[in-house]
């Protein structure tokens, strides 16, 4: 069986791609902790900057699964 795995964060960064770049690497830290050789990323919230629960954008996560 495949295991299929989908990372959801909240919302893009607004900060410098340095400090994303950090980011993009503890992911990758963590998949690889957990063996994930194979996964996909996604926010829940398609813009950076403040945000709210009614935000978060359901319909879209329910298209990535």
């Amino acid at each position: 069986m495949t295991r299929r795995v989908l990372v959801v964060g909240i919302n893009p960064s607004s900060v410098n791609p340095a400090k994303i770049c950090n980011s993009i690497k503890r992911l990758y830290r963590w998949t690889d902790e957990m063996n994930v050789g194979l996964f996909s990323f996604t926010n829940c919230i398609p813009r950076a900057g403040s945000y709210t629960d009614k935000d978060i954008d359901y319909e879209f996560l329910n298209n990535c699964i």
